[in-house]
């Protein structure tokens, strides 16, 4: 079993006891220190206990407060359960689906979505949903499972252990120098791994976190400049509205702003590398514990150059490329990849270990790729995407890009649309101020053969998902 200091839990006790009067968490006008963090938590952690949460079981929680679900990260760290965070957004048969599937023991129904410390939280009730799979998880050292985004089809719940998130927080925090005193300002949600790992991560270094709901850029832009901001998670659409907001260069003190979520676009890069924003690229997936490659190109005193180059590898993370029969290959083929931070499997209701890990340690991801000279990951797009269009295969991701440099484009996603002739015919749904007219007469001189669009539809804005990526369910569903 793990040992205490390698679980949020003890980071929290280990940041107490060294300074506790230190501020761990900034909220909308106050502060709460890592003394006042800890002995909430401790008294969340008791209140669970008292109404039946052991050690191994599975507590969901659907919620909008940022603050009762970091709350709860560390109550079910010190009692050794674990917690379900879960999109209250969700529609309610696909979140039964996921409940079941991870054979949840416990629900805590929370309609608040207050971010404010002083928030009520001993109100919280749960209620008993399954008990015969109890007892499973603590063998497991399981502490969170969290759901992917669905971007291409039916989430999955993705057990992530102590010993996983522990690696993968190592190397992050050690990648992204993140210390003691610095602050992350966190404005994902934390029913996906990207804002998930930001509680680790800050834990873990001692460092502070500001706590927001959700993404409002103007005060984004506030608490850069008001609170001692040294780090900052984005999606790329984030990004694009931020820079609007701000018009100018961050502090200083801001010292990575960590890109991931989705693909970044080479002229938004550029944009934010010329405005003086320390931009790091980042790649992961939540069955890596998040973050495992990242590329810095606008890091403090680093030399600013955008697009084109791979993103590297994390310590303690192996990759190849396999090609479709799971042999090795030097060419495109799906990332595998291997490592301490992997997960402990897909959830399922027995709490079985190793589901979606095969027996050497791989995890083979969705997403294609190429390794280069240096090992670095160049990422094509995903596997599940890509389009037979007059017997080629046509990566939307790379179209996607190609896309970004027409003047009158904002936003784009490829899809595939059944055609007598091509097979598959490209179908480009934009945002931009450019008619259906112009892109398509754009795309015959930049794009050519099957890669080329031969439909269009230009709509006010994509429709995404919460973890910031394009739904491109729903645009398939729309446009055929």
């Amino acid at each position: 079993m793990i040992s205490l200091d390698e679980t949020l839990a003890g980071w929290l006790q280990a940041a107490s006891a060294r300074n506790g009067a230190a501020a761990a968490l900034y909220g909308p006008g106050q502060t709460c220190s890592y003394s006042q963090l800890d002995a909430r938590a401790g008294g969340l952690a008791r209140r669970l206990a008292a109404q039946g949460v052991a050690a191994g079981d599975t507590l969901a929680v659907i919620s909008g407060s940022s603050w009762l679900t970091t709350l709860l990260l560390y109550a079910t760290s010190q009692l050794d359960a674990s917690l379900y965070p879960l999109d209250p957004k969700t529609p309610a048969a696909r979140r039964d689906r996921l409940l079941e599937q991870a054979g949840v023991d416990y629900v805590i129904r929370h309609e608040a979505d207050e971010t404010g410390f002083d928030s009520d939280d001993a109100c919280v009730e749960i209620c008993a949903a399954n008990k015969t799979a109890s007892g499973r998880a603590r063998e497991a050292g399981v502490a969170v499972i969290i759901a992917t985004s669905g971007s291409s089809g039916e989430p999955k719940g993705v057990m992530l252990g102590n010993a996983s998130l522990a690696a993968s927080v190592a190397a992050a925090n050690a990648t992204l120098d993140l210390r003691s005193r610095d602050c992350w300002l966190n404005c994902l949600p934390l029913y996906h791994v990207g804002g998930l790992s930001i509680v680790f991560r800050a834990s873990r270094a001692g460092a502070a976190m500001a706590l927001h709901q959700g993404f409002d850029p103007e005060r984004v832009w506030r608490d850069i400049n008001r609170l001692p901001v040294t780090h900052l998670s984005l999606v790329p659409a984030m990004l694009a509205i931020l820079l609007d907001e701000a018009r100018c260069a961050p502090p200083q003190r801001l010292r990575t702003v960590l890109v991931g979520g989705a693909a970044l676009s080479s002229g938004l890069e550029r944009r934010a590398l010329a405005a003086g924003w320390p931009l790091c690229v980042s790649y992961g997936m939540s069955e890596t514990s998040s973050l495992v490659a990242t590329r810095c190109p606008g890091s403090r005193g680093a030399g600013h150059r955008a697009g084109g180059h791979g993103v590297t590898l994390l310590p303690g993370v192996d990759c190849e490329i396999v090609d479709e029969t799971g042999a090795p290959t030097r060419g495109l083929g799906r990332i595998r990849l291997r490592g301490r931070c992997l997960m402990s499997g897909y959830a399922n209701p027995q709490k079985r270990l190793g589901d979606g890990v095969d027996g050497q340690g791989w995890f083979t991801t969705d997403d294609l790729g190429c390794l280069d000279e240096s090992a670095c990951i160049r990422i094509v797009g995903r596997a599940d995407e890509t389009l037979i269009s007059g017997g080629e295969k046509v990566h939307p991701h790379e179209v996607e890009m190609l896309m970004l440099d027409c003047p009158g484009i904002d936003a784009a996603c490829v899809i595939g649309v059944d055609d007598a002739v091509w097979g598959q015919k490209v179908c480009a749904i934009y945002a931009g101020s450019f008619s259906e007219r112009q892109v398509e007469r754009w795309c015959r001189d930049a794009l050519k053969g099957p890669w080329r669009p031969r439909q269009f539809v230009r709509v006010e804005r994509l429709p995404r998902l919460a973890s910031g990526k394009v739904d491109r369910v729903s645009l398939q569903r729309q446009v055929t």
